[in-house]
Order: C-alpha cells, then structure tokens, then sequence
C-alpha cells in the first residue's frame, strides 16, 4: 500500500479538518448546550463539558464507521449489465486498471477518514478525563 500522506498539505487538511469540528462543537455547546441537555440530559449529560465530549466522541464513533466502511469496498459500486449478464465478466475485466487505482484512493480516503475519527475519539476522552 502506498504512502496515505504524500504531502504536507494533506497533513495540514487533516489537522485543518479536527479542528474545524472541535470548533464547531465548542459554538454549539456554548451556544445550544442548554437546550440539549434539556432534551437528551442522559446523553449529553449536566454541563457544557460533558456536552462537549459527548458530540465529539458520537462525531468520532460515526466518522470512524464510515471510513471503514469505505475502506472496506462496501461502497464500491457494481457494474452489472441487465439486458446481458455474460458480457458483465467482459465489462469487470476492461475496466480492472480504473477499479484499482479507485481502490487505492477509496482506501486511504476510508483510512484518512478512520484517523480524523480516533482524534476526536481521543479529543473527547481527554476532556472526559478532565472532568
């Protein structure tokens, strides 16, 4: 497998990219925390940092499923040809050489994806650990 980070600038999107969702969390615990807690209090529990560290580890859990979800191929699409179901092995073949180099990127899309997700896993954890 190929290097998933070729460049600095994918490093600064990903860093760019945690940082961009904590701080949205930040506006919206400060700003609508006491109305969810006051519709989900046993998720989300009694203070903005528990707010806080709920949003960002349910953002990393849903994150981290879907990069590996799309790690994974289940994404991929299928060519499959109705009107002739033998000529579909024909279209798998001619197209092999584009459905690998889509599948290297879908797996470091899918990796990128599963990394931003254990930040903000971790993110919350430690803010957990704080309280």
């Amino acid at each position: 497998m190929s290097r998933i980070f070729k460049t600095i600038s994918e490093w600064k999107n990903l860093l760019l990219s945690i940082l961009i969702i904590i701080i949205l969390n930040l506006i919206l615990t400060f700003v609508f925390g006491s109305y969810i807690r006051s519709h989900v209090q046993f998720v989300f529990g009694n203070n903005n940092k528990e707010t806080f560290a709920a949003l960002l580890f349910l953002e990393g859990a849903g994150i981290i499923g879907v990069g590996a979800w799309i790690a994974s191929g289940y994404s991929e699409m299928v060519v499959i040809q109705k009107a002739n179901p033998a000529a579909t092995g024909y279209m798998a073949e001619k197209l092999s050489s584009q459905r690998e180099e889509y599948r290297k990127r879908q797996i470091s899309d899918g990796v990128i994806l599963m990394l931003v997700g254990g930040a903000l896993l971790a993110t919350a954890y430690l803010i957990h650990l704080t309280l």
